[in-house]
């Protein structure tokens, strides 16, 4: 008995609760058992919901399934396809339609319609008269959808154009509903609250499964209405999105894709949040991104992904030496791998963490921190003209495009400009995000954390910490750590690079009697290629900071006084 394969198609899942698939499984079966033939519903052949305009359903639905059952042989040749009718197949250009139908019938497969009803086979399309009906229902099928499409878009097109005046559709973010006049939106301000609490949290320093977890444990419901729960999915939408500003992104859907069309709408839903926080939200997020390693539930590490070994260019993981003695120590990763030429040495953790921190609190930092880098302003009044002449280079070219039939230098010429209007956008965005951040103001926030993080309870030191760290991470572009010693005596020459351009070094010891600061300057006095650590590794002559006596108590740190005296005079001179 031959076997017949039923092919269910339809655009829009709520046809589903319609007729249209009722009547495609009834006369699918009535047609099998009228000719004798053994359905087979092995496959499961229902793209429900998938448009056949763009051929999706060829490349990714349940057709691309029954295609790759006839190629490997699965289905067996002399089997009939059953489908309502040809534009349930396909509504592609009529080429890429008739190949595949074409592709069907050589493969030994009869494709039977319904609607008309009609039976396809190779022998009966071998002859203009066999063509002629398919290759018309295929023109028309197309036809209409592209007519469909057109007449949409001009829809949207007359909408966005409305915009100003009412809302151009009732959806809207989980924190808005539509205004009862259907003018605008209103806000929920319990969800509006939920979506500055996770900006907060982001600013915070607090990574998106941290974020939920925080969420979770404060009792903040979600407020997408898909999920019972937060997921990183839209935690992180809510920390892109630019909606939250009153922004509109127009969308279209281009091969089965949804993709932005034409610029941003400004000021069409209510704003919930100042531009200047959402930058410093990206700016935060962005930062982390560089992190590497584990944070860890104690966030015992304020540096993860910002420290590195001057030996060679790694970055430091912590390390745990003695089970629950809570003593952690760095170490570069490198050497943990087995880098060659990184010798295992581990310096402790907390000697570095001290000595940093004791510097936040000093004029000195204040000082340094003050000298930001200059034309901030002009540089963004640059960079926004030059968005501006691209923009406008851009739309002469795609009008070119559409006037000139031989376009391939036209296409060139525009995906070079594309490319130039991404990375100054990128640039702009990144300018955009350091202005928010007054380091002066940021000083001031770390100063605080630490006085609260001195007396807070130890429940509460993982977010504290936290808290810290993001602040960090806003002031400090990099710190190098050039260790040297053996297990009893080991010197950590640190080095600090701020994001302004401004840097400073100290020495730790272990056993530590103290350290000092022994350099600082900014971008145009920075540290002299023998100091810069972040060279070190590339020096022929590689400098050891590690003193060649070893004094104690008073006399070390008179000797380390005088180095300290010494070492200025020779920068002034």
């Amino acid at each position: 008995m031959r076997r017949a394969y039923s092919y269910i198609r339809f655009s829009k899942k709520d046809q589903a609760n319609g007729d249209s698939l009722r009547r495609q499984l009834e006369g699918t079966q009535a047609y099998c058992d009228r000719k004798g033939l053994l359905l087979d519903d092995s496959l499961h052949l229902h793209d429900l919901g998938i448009s056949a305009y763009g051929g999706k359903n060829a490349a990714v639905g349940a057709l691309a399934t029954f295609l790759d059952a006839v190629r490997i042989g699965r289905v067996p040749k002399g089997s009939v396809l059953i489908i309502e009718s040809l534009d349930r197949l396909s509504r592609s250009e009529i080429d890429e339609a008739f190949d595949l139908f074409k592709g069907l019938l050589k493969s030994g497969i009869d494709i039977t319609t319904l609607t008309p009803e009609r039976e396809y086979t190779k022998a009966s399309v071998r002859d203009i008269t066999g063509l002629l009906e398919p290759l018309f229902i295929m023109s028309r099928a197309h036809e209409e959808s592209a007519t469909k499409s057109k007449r949409l878009r001009a829809m949207w097109q007359a909408k966005r154009d409305r915009m100003h005046e009412e809302a151009a559709t009732t959806i809207c973010p989980a924190w808005l509903r539509p205004s009862a006049d259907g003018k605008g939106y209103e806000l929920i301000p319990e969800a509006v609250q939920a979506v500055l609490r996770v900006h907060e949290l982001a600013r915070e320093g607090y990574g998106i499964s941290r974020i939920i977890s925080r969420l979770r444990r404060d009792g903040v419901a979600p407020i997408s209405g898909r999920s019972d729960g937060w997921s990183n999915f839209y935690v992180g939408h809510l920390l892109r999105t630019r909606a939250v500003l009153g922004e509109y992104q127009p969308h279209i859907i281009r091969d089965g894709k949804r993709v932005p069309e034409g610029q941003p709408v400004p000021h069409y839903y209510p704003a919930i949040m100042k531009e200047r926080d959402w930058y410093k939200t990206r700016s935060a997020v962005e930062r982390r991104s560089v992190q590497r390693g584990r944070v860890g539930k104690r966030v015992y590490n304020l540096f993860t992904g910002i420290m590195f070994d001057a030996r060679d260019g790694c970055t430091m993981a912590l390390r745990s030496k003695g089970h629950g003695r809570g003593t952690y120590y760095i170490v570069s990763t490198g050497s943990v791998h087995g880098k060659k030429d990184t010798p295992y040495v581990f310096f402790p953790y907390n000697l570095i963490e001290e000595g940093f921190l004791s510097l936040l609190g000093k004029q000195l930092v204040t000082d340094l921190l003050r000298q930001g880098s200059e034309g901030e302003e002009e540089k963004i009044a640059g960079l926004t003209g030059r968005l501006v002449d691209l923009d406008r280079r851009i739309q002469a070219v795609q009008r070119a495009i559409e006037e000139e039939p031989d376009y391939e230098s036209q296409i060139a010429v525009l995906r070079r400009l594309e490319r130039q209007k991404k990375a100054a956008s990128a640039e702009l965005e990144k300018l955009r995000q350091e202005q928010t951040h007054s380091d002066a103001e940021t000083l001031g926030e770390a100063r605080h954390i630490l006085t609260i993080m001195r007396d807070c309870p130890p429940e509460e030191l993982p977010d504290i910490r936290t808290r810290l760290k993001a602040r960090i991470r806003s002031l400090v572009e990099s710190i190098w750590v050039l260790p040297e010693g053996e297990r009893r005596r080991k010197v950590a020459t640190v080095q600090v690079f701020f994001r302004n351009g401004s840097w400073l070094c100290f020495t730790r010891y272990h056993p530590d009697p103290g350290g000092a600061v022994i350099g600082h300057g900014n971008n145009s006095t920075g540290p002299a290629p023998e100091d810069d650590l972040r060279l070190w590794r590339k020096q022929e002559a590689k400098r050891s900071f590690f003193p060649a006596t070893w004094p104690t108590g008073p006399v070390f740190y008179g000797r380390l006084k005088e180095a300290v005296e010494e070492r200025k005079g020779s920068k002034k001179k």
